[in-house]
C-alpha cells in the first residue's frame, strides 16, 4: 500500500477519534458553564430547576431539580394553549348566539333580544380603531330588519361558573385588570379603561371614562406632581360597594395616563355596554338588560328564533395573544372553554379534567402536578422543568406545532421577551414563555444552537430574594450560551 495512503487512513482515523472525544467535551464544557451560572451566591437560598434537551437526538443537554415541583407563574399557560390547540384544533372560533322570542314588525322586535355566550374572550373595543364589536352587531340586527326592541336584553351566562376568585388567588387581586373575573359573557376582558390627565400642580388630575356604561363610582385622590420621578398610581375599592378610590400622582410626561380596573358582574357589564351601544348606533330598547341565570323559568331556545352567530377569530390568534403578551383574561377564559366543549360546562374543575386526559399522551403522570387556573395567577399550580419539557417536545412532533410555536414571544423582537437577549447570539432564535411573580420566575420554549439543532428548554427558579432583573439576566445567559453551543 503506498505511503500516502497509509498517511490518510491515519489522518482520518485519528480525525474520527478526535471528534468523538471533542463532541463529549464540548458537552461536559456547556454543563459545567451553565451550573457555574447557577451556583451564583446570589441565589444560595432560591431553587433552580432546568431541564434542556435535544429535539434532534432526544438527548438531555443539563438538567438539575428537573423532577422537583416548582410554582410556574405565567408558564401554566403553556398547558393551556398546548391543550386548546390540540383539542380544539387552531381553526377553532367561538360562537355568540342571538336569538329573538317574538315576532318582527316594521321595523320593530315585539319582544325580547336573548344573547347566548360560550365565553368568547374577543369582544372588546379596538385600541387602534377604538371600534367595538357592538357595532357590527348593530348593523347586522340592522339587516334582519330590527330598529327598534319592545321587549329585553338577555344575557345568557349559563355555559360559565359564576365567576369567583380563582382557586388560589389573592383576595387583595380581585380589583387588578390582570385578575378580571371570568364569564361566558365578557366585554373589554372584564376591565373598565380610566383615563388620567395631568392639570395644575398640586390639583386633582382629570378623570375620563365612560359614565354611562360605569359600573363605579370614583373617588379621585390622584394629584398633578410635576417634580415626580415617575406615576405613583394605586386603587382600591369597597368590597361592598362600587366606591374606587384613585390614589398617587403623576407628573405631566406621563399624561395621559390609563388605568384598568376590574369590574365585578361580567354578565350586567356586558349588557349595559350593548344596550349603550346599540341605542348609539339606532337601535332603540324599551326594556331592561336581564341576567337569563336571575329568570324565574329556564329560558327554551326550541321556542325562539335563532337570528344570527357572531363568531371569533381563530384560536391560533386567541393563543397567540395568550402567549406573546401572556393575557391573564384570555388564559382563564380558555381554561374554561375546555371545560365548556368537553364536559359540557365551564368549570376549573372540568377544564383541569380536560387538560389531564391530555397529558397522559404527553408522557406527563397527571397525578403529579397541581393545575388549578388558567392564568398561572395560584400559586397553588405546581409542575416540574422535565414535564414542561416532555410537553414542548409533543407539540414539536404535533400537527399543531406552527400555530403553537408562532405564539411565543420572540427574544428582543416582540411580546414579553421584546426587550430580552438584544444584539446577541440569541435576538431572534429564542422563543419562551416567560413567567413571573414575586419570587417567582419562569422561561420556557425553544431555541437552536449555533449548528441549528433544535432544543427545547424550562429554566425556572422560586424563592429568590434578590432583584428580579438577576434572574432574568441569569436565564438570558443560560440561553445565550445554549445558542451559542457547538458539537463541533
Amino acid at each position: 500500500m503506498p505511503r500516502y495512503r497509509i498517511i490518510v487512513i491515519i489522518i482520518v482515523f485519528c480525525g474520527v477519534l478526535y471528534s468523538q472525544e471533542n463532541s463529549p467535551n464540548k458537552l461536559l464544557n456547556l454543563k459545567t458553564d451553565i451550573q457555574s451560572i447557577l451556583d451564583d451566591p446570589n441565589f444560595s437560598h432560591a431553587i433552580w430547576g432546568v431541564e434542556i434537551r435535544s429535539l434532534k437526538t432526544g438527548e438531555t443537554l443539563f438538567k438539575i431539580n428537573s423532577d422537583k415541583l416548582f410554582i410556574p407563574a405565567s408558564n401554566q399557560k403553556l398547558f393551556i394553549t398546548s391543550s386548546a390547540l390540540l383539542l380544539l384544533g387552531s381553526q377553532y372560533k367561538y360562537h355568540t348566539n342571538f336569538y329573538v322570542n317574538g315576532q318582527i314588525v316594521n321595523g320593530v322586535l315585539y319582544g325580547d333580544l336573548l344573547i347566548q355566550g360560550s365565553g368568547d374572550p374577543t369582544v372588546e373595543i379596538d385600541e387602534k380603531s377604538g371600534k367595538s364589536v357592538f357595532k357590527n352587531w348593530a348593523d347586522s340586527l340592522k339587516q334582519k330588519g330590527i330598529k327598534k326592541i319592545t321587549g329585553n336584553l338577555i344575557g345568557d351566562d349559563g355555559a360559565f361558573e359564576e365567576p369567583t376568585l380563582g382557586e388560589g388567588w389573592q383576595w387583595d387581586l380581585n380589583n387588578y385588570w390582570f385578575a378580571a373575573p371570568f364569564g361566558a359573557l365578557s366585554f373589554n376582558q372584564n376591565s373598565e379603561k380610566v383615563i388620567l390627565e395631568y392639570t395644575v400642580e398640586s390639583l386633582p388630575v382629570k378623570l375620563i371614562y365612560d359614565a354611562t356604561t360605569s359600573p363605579n363610582t370614583f373617588v379621585n385622590k390622584v394629584r398633578s406632581l410635576p417634580n415626580l420621578s415617575r406615576s405613583s398610581i394605586e386603587y382600591s375599592k369597597d368590597p361592598c360597594s362600587n366606591i374606587v378610590t384613585l390614589f398617587g400622582g403623576f407628573p405631566k410626561k406621563d399624561s395621559p395616563f390609563e388605568v384598568r380596573i376590574a369590574i365585578d358582574n361580567p354578565t350586567d357589564y356586558f349588557l349595559s355596554n350593548l344596550k349603550y351601544y346599540l341605542k348609539q348606533n339606532g337601535i332603540d330598547i324599551s326594556g331592561d338588560i336581564v341576567d337569563a341565570s336571575f329568570q324565574v323559568t329556564d329560558t327554551d331556545y326550541k321556542e325562539m328564533k335563532l337570528l344570527f352567530i357572531h363568531k371569533s377569530p381563530e384560536l391560533k390568534e386567541i393563543v397567540t395573544k395568550i402567549n406573546k403578551l401572556s393575557n391573564n383574561f384570555y388564559a382563564e377564559q380558555l381554561f374554561r372553554t375546555l371545560g365548556f366543549e368537553f364536559y359540557g360546562f365551564g368549570s376549573a374543575e372540568n377544564g383541569v379534567k380536560a387538560i389531564k386526559d391530555l397529558l397522559k399522551t404527553m408522557g406527563i403522570n397527571p397525578e403529579n402536578l397541581s393545575l388549578v387556573d388558567g392564568s398561572g395567577i395560584s400559586r397553588l399550580n405546581l409542575v416540574t422543568p422535565k414535564q414542561i419539557v416532555n410537553l414542548l417536545s409533543y407539540m414539536y412532533v404535533s400537527g399543531e406545532f406552527d400555530s403553537f410555536f408562532e405564539s411565543l414571544p420572540i427574544a428582543g423582537t416582540d411580546g414579553t421577551l421584546s426587550d430580552r437577549m438584544r444584539k446577541t447570539s440569541a435576538e431572534g432564535n429564542v422563543r419562551g414563555k416567560t413567567g413571573f411573580m414575586e419570587n417567582v420566575m419562569a422561561l420556557s420554549g425553544y431555541l437552536k444552537t449555533a449548528e441549528g439543532e433544535p432544543v427545547a428548554y424550562s429554566i425556572m427558579i422560586n424563592n429568590y430574594r434578590v432583584p428580579s432583573s438577576l434572574a432574568i439576566y441569569t436565564q438570558n445567559l443560560i440561553c445565550q450560551r445554549i445558542t451559542n453551543f457547538s458539537r463541533k
